[in-house]
Protein backbone atom coordinates (compact mmCIF):
# COMPACT_ATOMS: atom_id res chain seq x y z
CA UNK A 1 0.00 0.00 0.00
CA UNK A 2 1.25 3.47 -0.58
CA UNK A 3 1.42 6.30 1.66
CA UNK A 4 -0.33 9.43 1.22
CA UNK A 5 3.02 11.15 2.25
CA UNK A 6 4.98 9.36 -1.14
CA UNK A 7 1.91 10.67 -3.11
CA UNK A 8 1.91 14.37 -1.76
CA UNK A 9 5.21 13.84 -2.39
CA UNK A 10 5.33 12.83 -5.64
CA UNK A 11 2.55 15.29 -6.72
CA UNK A 12 4.97 18.32 -5.50
CA UNK A 13 7.63 16.94 -7.34
CA UNK A 14 5.64 17.28 -10.53
CA UNK A 15 3.79 20.04 -9.81
CA UNK A 16 7.44 21.74 -9.36
CA UNK A 17 8.14 21.11 -13.35
CA UNK A 18 4.78 22.59 -14.51
CA UNK A 19 4.58 26.39 -15.79
CA UNK A 20 1.56 28.80 -13.75
CA UNK A 21 -1.17 27.23 -16.53
CA UNK A 22 -0.03 23.71 -15.66
CA UNK A 23 -0.49 24.45 -11.96
CA UNK A 24 -3.46 25.70 -11.89
CA UNK A 25 -5.28 22.28 -14.32
CA UNK A 26 -3.06 19.87 -12.15
CA UNK A 27 -4.46 21.33 -9.28
CA UNK A 28 -8.04 21.25 -10.59
CA UNK A 29 -7.43 17.99 -11.36
CA UNK A 30 -5.40 16.79 -8.18
CA UNK A 31 -8.49 18.59 -6.32
CA UNK A 32 -11.00 15.87 -8.58
CA UNK A 33 -8.75 12.99 -7.87
CA UNK A 34 -8.39 13.71 -3.95
CA UNK A 35 -12.09 14.20 -2.89
CA UNK A 36 -11.43 17.94 -2.75
CA UNK A 37 -12.35 21.12 -4.77
CA UNK A 38 -11.00 24.30 -6.44
CA UNK A 39 -13.21 27.09 -6.25
CA UNK A 40 -13.50 30.16 -8.00
CA UNK A 41 -15.62 33.25 -6.39
CA UNK A 42 -18.81 33.72 -7.68
CA UNK A 43 -19.58 36.98 -8.69
CA UNK A 44 -22.37 38.78 -6.77
CA UNK A 45 -22.60 36.63 -3.91
CA UNK A 46 -23.38 37.64 -0.75
CA UNK A 47 -22.63 33.78 0.76
CA UNK A 48 -19.20 33.80 -1.02
CA UNK A 49 -15.81 34.21 0.48
CA UNK A 50 -14.65 36.09 -2.92
CA UNK A 51 -11.14 34.10 -2.45
CA UNK A 52 -9.79 31.22 -4.79
CA UNK A 53 -10.09 28.34 -2.32
CA UNK A 54 -8.50 24.82 -3.51
CA UNK A 55 -8.74 21.74 -1.61
CA UNK A 56 -6.57 18.34 -2.37
CA UNK A 57 -4.89 15.48 -1.08
CA UNK A 58 -6.76 16.48 2.24
CA UNK A 59 -4.75 20.07 2.37
CA UNK A 60 -6.98 23.39 1.94
CA UNK A 61 -5.84 26.58 0.92
CA UNK A 62 -7.01 29.76 -0.12
CA UNK A 63 -6.11 32.94 -1.84
CA UNK A 64 -6.99 36.28 -3.79
CA UNK A 65 -6.41 34.52 -7.27
CA UNK A 66 -4.94 31.36 -9.00
CA UNK A 67 -1.57 31.84 -8.45
CA UNK A 68 -2.04 33.03 -4.62
CA UNK A 69 -4.09 29.98 -4.12
CA UNK A 70 -1.51 27.99 -5.15
CA UNK A 71 1.41 29.24 -3.77
CA UNK A 72 -0.29 29.18 -0.30
CA UNK A 73 -1.45 25.15 -0.93
CA UNK A 74 2.18 24.92 -1.89
CA UNK A 75 3.47 25.95 1.09
CA UNK A 76 1.00 23.72 3.32
CA UNK A 77 1.65 20.59 1.38
CA UNK A 78 5.43 20.93 1.62
CA UNK A 79 4.73 21.77 5.37
CA UNK A 80 2.75 18.18 5.39
CA UNK A 81 4.93 16.15 3.25
CA UNK A 82 7.68 16.93 5.61
CA UNK A 83 5.97 15.98 9.04
CA UNK A 84 4.48 12.94 7.58
CA UNK A 85 7.73 11.79 6.38
CA UNK A 86 9.06 12.24 9.98
CA UNK A 87 6.55 10.73 11.61
CA UNK A 88 6.98 7.54 8.71
CA UNK A 89 10.81 7.74 9.83
CA UNK A 90 9.78 8.25 13.56
CA UNK A 91 7.14 4.99 13.48
CA UNK A 92 9.89 2.88 11.43
CA UNK A 93 12.42 3.43 14.35
CA UNK A 94 10.11 2.53 16.85
CA UNK A 95 8.38 -0.92 15.26
CA UNK A 96 11.96 -2.13 14.33
CA UNK A 97 13.44 -3.57 17.73
CA UNK A 98 17.10 -4.03 16.16
CA UNK A 99 16.93 -0.76 15.28
CA UNK A 100 16.42 0.22 19.44
CA UNK A 101 19.81 -1.15 20.69
CA UNK A 102 22.28 0.76 20.57
CA UNK A 103 20.09 3.64 18.68
CA UNK A 104 21.39 7.42 19.90
CA UNK A 105 19.11 8.63 22.88
CA UNK A 106 18.67 11.89 21.26
CA UNK A 107 16.93 10.64 18.09
CA UNK A 108 15.43 8.16 20.08
CA UNK A 109 13.16 11.00 22.09
CA UNK A 110 13.10 12.95 19.30
CA UNK A 111 11.01 9.81 17.50
CA UNK A 112 9.45 9.38 20.51
CA UNK A 113 8.16 13.51 20.54
CA UNK A 114 7.62 13.32 16.99
CA UNK A 115 5.04 10.10 17.59
CA UNK A 116 3.39 11.78 20.11
CA UNK A 117 2.37 14.63 19.08
CA UNK A 118 1.49 13.60 15.41
CA UNK A 119 0.37 9.45 15.30
CA UNK A 120 -2.79 8.67 14.96
CA UNK A 121 -1.32 4.85 16.08
CA UNK A 122 -2.11 4.13 19.59
CA UNK A 123 -0.26 1.21 19.82
CA UNK A 124 2.82 3.23 18.82
CA UNK A 125 1.97 5.78 20.98
CA UNK A 126 2.11 4.20 24.13
CA UNK A 127 5.37 2.68 23.22
CA UNK A 128 6.96 5.88 22.42
CA UNK A 129 5.46 6.80 25.67
CA UNK A 130 7.04 4.07 27.18
CA UNK A 131 10.61 4.93 25.83
CA UNK A 132 10.23 8.12 26.43
CA UNK A 133 9.66 6.96 30.54
CA UNK A 134 12.59 4.61 30.42
CA UNK A 135 15.03 7.22 29.05
CA UNK A 136 13.54 10.00 31.60
CA UNK A 137 14.27 7.52 34.53
CA UNK A 138 17.96 6.85 33.28
CA UNK A 139 19.01 10.07 32.73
Amino acid sequence: MMCIHDDLTRALQVFETLDHAGQVEFMAMAAMETNGFYKHPRAASNWDSGTVEIKAYGIYAEGRDDADAIRNWTRAATRQANRLKNLHLAENLLRAPDNLCGADTGKLREACEIILTDSRDAGVRVAAARILSDLDAHT
